[in-house]
């Protein structure tokens, strides 16, 4: 065999040495301007049962990127920027190598803003949000799951008082708002800015206890009141957690953990003000 030849062939079978099959490059922009813009490029291989060669690179400051894939196939290409709209492409890459010219074209997205106030319109800080997309244009679930997965942007905390998230599809939103020693508070609303009020709950530690007295871990906790989930909790090691409750009545159902087959429920009532309440409860399924 040919020196060279040789040379070439264990340069291929080196481990971190294998040339990429094919070679995408191009820019991302800004749809309306064409300013160049900062993001990201995945690439996904969609052939056979399972998604597979996924690669991510980062654009330059001029919006310029380039990457390689190791295997022919159908590909799943997105570009992600802050602000924008997810731009997903599908391409076959041949089996014989070649370079892909491939530029992005990225449209804004839109903003929701939420400010989050107690009854006495004080800012809520440290609210806990979860959205999800309830749908509203085409295209608008795969381009919200794109942005879940790169730019985490289903969950968020309120700092002073305010939420915010850009760059989503058209269509209506769900926000799940909670923060322990409030009630959670749920909303449906398009795009724009709105104003959420959070009322105060009751914290409460509370302790869950085996038939013997000793403290009873991994048991799951879910309070309803007046027909509505209020909030939920799991005990520690030590068999506590702190946990929100309505003042008045509240119904507890506990769940033994793992599985949660085994269930017990509780009638706890609890005052509007005062000392922080400590409640003790045994555990003894029916």
């Amino acid at each position: 065999m040919n020196g060279a030849i040789l040379v070439f062939f264990l340069l291929l079978q080196a481990p971190g040495t294998v040339p990429p099959h094919a070679r995408f490059s191009g820019r991302i922009v800004d749809g309306e301007t064409g300013f160049d813009l900062r993001g990201l490029v995945n690439f996904v291989r969609l052939s056979g049962k399972i998604p597979e060669n996924d690669i991510t690179v980062l654009t330059k400051r001029n919006g310029w990127y380039e990457a390689g894939v190791l295997r022919p196939g159908r590909y799943r290409i997105v570009a992600v920027s802050p602000g924008y709209r997810p731009s997903i492409q599908e391409v076959d890459v041949p089996a014989i190598p070649a370079w892909h010219p491939l530029d992005f074209s990225m449209r804004k997205g839109e903003s929701l803003t939420i400010h989050v106030r107690d009854p006495a319109g004080k800012k809520v800080d440290g609210a806990w949000a979860t959205l999800s997309y309830l749908g509203g244009t085409k295209g608008g679930a795969r381009e919200w799951s794109i942005l879940q997965l790169h730019a985490a942007g289903d969950t968020a905390r309120s700092r002073e008082g305010l939420l915010r998230w850009d760059g989503l599809p058209p269509g209506r939103w769900r926000i799940r708002l909670s923060k322990p020693g409030y009630l959670p508070r749920i909303l449906e609303t398009k795009a724009g800015e709105r104003r959420a009020v959070l009322e105060r709950g009751r914290l409460v530690i509370l302790t869950v206890e085996n038939g013997d007295g000793t403290p009873a871990p991994d048991v799951l906790v879910n309070v309803f009141a007046g027909g509505r989930a209020v909030s939920s909790g799991i005990s520690g090691a030590y068999g506590d957690m702190a946990i929100t409750l309505v003042p008045g009545e509240n119904e507890l159902t506990l769940h033994r953990l793992p599985g949660g087959r085994i269930k017990m429920k509780r009638r706890v009532t609890v005052s509007a003000e005062g000392v922080v309440d400590r409640i003790t409860i045994r555990w003894s399924p029916p």
